[in-house]
Order: C-alpha cells, then structure tokens, then sequence
C-alpha cells in the first residue's frame, strides 16, 4: 500500500489503483518510482517559509534551553547521586 509522504497529508495511506497525481488540501502528490505519492519541492502548498523559520527559530531555542539549563541540571544532579553513593559506600563495613 502507497503513502503520502511529506506535505500536509503526510502518512495518509493510498489504495492500489489510484491515479498517478493525487490532490490532498491542494497540495498535487505525484507517484514516484517507489509507489509512494510525493508533494512537489519548493511549490505553494508545502511549508511556507514562515513556518520554517518558526520551527528554526524554536529549534534553536530548545538547543540553547538544553545546553544553559537542561544539561547542567543533570549534571549536577548526577554528582550529587554519585557522591551519596560513594558516602554509603565509604560508611559500608569492608568484608576480608
């Protein structure tokens, strides 16, 4: 069974024996050498420019939310497990 792949019909399954263009919110999926229906690249109706740039722009903003808080949280976190381990083990009784 063939697919829609990319656009905003992406994932929408196709059955066996549909044309060779297929119109999807006005998007045109035309059938490619694999059976599966592709948008076309860099037309109206696929993600505009705006959008990109939003998702770029939040992209970036999760980058640096995960390396100026995220990241160092966890680290510190880690140490301080890793020091309470290494106290228990310390109070521990050595066995010979």
């Amino acid at each position: 069974m063939a697919n829609l792949i990319g656009g905003p019909c992406n994932g929408i399954p196709v059955l066996q024996g549909a044309p060779a263009k297929i119109t999807c919110r006005g998007v045109i999926y035309t059938r490619a050498a694999d059976g599966d229906y592709y948008p076309p690249v860099g037309l109206a109706g696929g993600p505009g420019a705006a959008s990109l740039a939003r998702r770029g722009h939040k992209g970036w903003s999760d980058l640096q939310r995960a390396v100026n808080r995220s990241i160092p949280t966890t680290l510190a976190r880690s140490k301080r497990v890793r020091r309470a381990a290494q106290l228990r083990l310390a109070r521990k009784r050595r066995l010979v």
